[in-house]
């Protein structure tokens, strides 16, 4: 079911036709109910042990924090990907409409690079505790959290982060200037996947790609931008630990996603210049 056949328009609405699956008679209710089976336990110990991370003060350490983000990660990706391959074989479906697919394509994107970039951060943390034992703490929180409360019956962890030094009468030109570069990204971004939806004629593979940008772009700046700019003008230097970790998160996931989405550009113009002929034929994409 990877490997896009063709394209049919019915008014507004575009269907992608998919390749169907091979599966034997009778088969389809088992691979479904162990697909089901095995996508509940995972939802299950993910949340398991994300309860237990933010529950457990011990647990609030620099690896855990990674590891907590890793939890995040496999849910994004798992939920993404197996509910509609269950769905699309148990009900025999071989199209799925356009927007959906850009959608699943992104945040497949987002898991396969957040996971490289979660392990890579779990490794640098381990190097660090192997060779710099007595520094690990010191380094680790640098910039990081350096208090944490928490109030009977009512879990609420507060960071103290880094204040920013910025010199009198400057926080107001920094917050207006911020606002103005925030509001110019939006808008173009938002113009370019606007425009990408609606001209058929962009509904290539190279297009596609461009697609996922945009929306990572919008991702990385709305999750970073006005959380500092709100800082600066508040001079606030907390924050709540769950906005901490989602924060952190949704950058780790912006910052691999554009790495990932720039080489997916080029192998595309690879392909393009390499082999032009064979990259848009109909099984062009099948391995």
């Amino acid at each position: 079911m990877d490997l896009v056949m063709g394209n049919e328009s019915a008014g507004d609405l575009d269907l992608l036709m998919l390749s169907p699956f091979v599966i034997a008679p009778g088969g389809k209710y088992v691979i479904g109910i162990a697909g089901l089976y095995l996508y509940a336990i995972c939802v299950i110990l993910n949340l398991t042990l994300l309860l237990v991370i933010v529950v457990e003060r011990k647990l609030h350490r620099p690896m855990h924090f990674i590891l907590l983000n890793q939890t995040l990660n496999d849910l994004l990706g798992s939920s993404a990907m197996v509910p509609k391959l269950l769905s699309g074989m148990l009900m025999e479906t071989e199209t799925v409409r356009y927007p959906l697919c850009f959608l699943q394509g992104f945040l497949l994107h987002i898991y396969g690079c957040g996971t490289l970039l979660i392990l890579t951060a779990m490794a640098v943390d381990r190097y660090i505790a192997i060779c710099n034992p007595l520094r690990y703490n010191r380094i680790m929180a640098t910039g990081s959290y350096v208090l944490m409360e928490n109030t009977f019956l009512n879990i609420s962890f507060e960071l103290s982060l880094d204040p920013f030094l910025i010199p009198t009468g400057g926080k107001y030109p920094i917050f207006f200037l911020g606002v103005a570069i925030y509001l110019f990204c939006v808008f173009c971004n938002l113009t370019l996947l606007v425009l990408i939806v609606t001209q058929k004629a962009l509904h290539k593979p190279m297009y596609f790609i461009l697609f996922s940008l945009p929306l990572n772009d919008l991702i990385g700046i709305t999750v970073m931008l006005p959380k500092v700019l709100s800082d600066i003008i508040t001079e606030t230097s907390k924050v709540y630990y769950p906005l901490c970790v989602l924060q952190g998160f949704l950058l780790h996931m912006y910052g691999g996603g554009v790495l990932f989405i720039l080489a997916a550009m080029a192998f595309d113009r690879y392909v393009a210049i390499c082999k032009p002929l064979r990259r848009d034929s109909p099984g062009a994409e099948a391995p």
